[in-house]
């Protein structure tokens, strides 16, 4: 029999969940980054909850109040998990949570049945991974003279024009003002997340982020190369250092590319990213 539990607290959910997630940790990493997020701090009205059959999960949501819903399915019997999302999206709407993005590594179809209202689809991206198996012999942090560095207190002001630059470039919906991204990416420097791509003679070529650590794996992102750099290889040859680098901490690495790009040919499969997914966003109407 189904039965829904509401956490009050994302340890506990954490404490209840998290072996199951992370049997398969590259399909379920966002709730679980989600949720570590929300452990640092009370929940207050952002939302934990999870459906389980007997002592099996089957769905879980992990929600930030005024932003996304993550939510991942750990069973295949159709029935069951549509009974299980409908719990769960009914519960939603009994807590204080408001959301506004959907995300999840499915097409959401059951979701989008069960939700209070219009759901449209706001973006789709490709996934890849990439496991210390795949790193090519005598693989290099660095590539000739060029080398991979944190990014510093002083190059804040340059960290923030390139991020705001990725953004755009992107198509993403730009959430931050001035002090957003100010404080976004002061915060990125204090924790050790940005990195620069150099060259000894130029000084920072390209952009580089670590994103949703996690017990065995870590993502990348914000990966950017200022038009006046493109052309030359640096974006290819940092994510590759980049995946080096984490792969000395981490079991693997996983980063999304926007599903305009060839699934099958791009700048991070040539480096040696392997496809094994698709992710879907929907925006939440009302």
């Amino acid at each position: 029999m189904l039965f829904l539990r509401r956490y009050q607290d994302a340890n506990t959910f954490l404490a209840e969940t998290r072996q199951e997630l992370e049997v398969y940790e590259v399909e379920h990493s966002f709730p679980i980054w989600a949720a570590s997020v929300l452990a640092r701090d009370t929940l207050k009205n952002s939302y934990c909850g999870a459906v389980f059959n007997g002592s099996k999960l089957v769905f879980a949501t992990v929600a930030f109040d005024q932003g996304n819903a993550f939510t991942t399915v750990l069973m295949d019997k159709t029935v069951e998990a549509r009974e299980a999302i409908k719990m769960l999206v009914d519960d939603i709407y009994l807590a204080p949570v408001v959301v506004r993005k959907i995300l999840g590594e499915s097409n959401l179809t059951f979701v989008k049945e069960a939700w209070h209202g219009q759901i449209d689809l706001n973006s789709k991206v490709w996934s890849y991974i990439f496991t210390r198996d795949d790193l090519p012999p005598l693989s290099n942090k660095e590539d000739g003279t060029f080398f991979l560095r944190q990014t510093t207190t002083v190059e804040l002001p340059l960290l923030i024009q390139w991020t705001a630059a990725f953004t755009n470039d992107s198509g993403l919906v730009n959430t931050y003002d001035e002090d957003g991204y100010y404080f976004l990416c002061a915060q990125e420097i204090q924790e050790g997340n940005a990195y620069f791509w150099c060259h000894p003679g130029k000084g920072p070529v390209a952009m580089i982020w670590k994103r949703r650590p996690l017990n065995r794996g870590c993502s990348i992102g914000y990966v950017y190369t200022p038009p006046i750099h493109r052309g030359r290889g640096y974006g290819g040859a940092m994510v590759l250092a980049f995946t080096s680098l984490l792969l000395e901490e981490f079991t693997y690495t996983t980063l999304l590319v926007d599903a305009k790009q060839d699934p099958k040919d791009n700048m991070y499969t040539r480096v040696g990213y392997r496809l094994v997914g698709e992710r879907y966003e929907y925006r939440v109407s009302n």
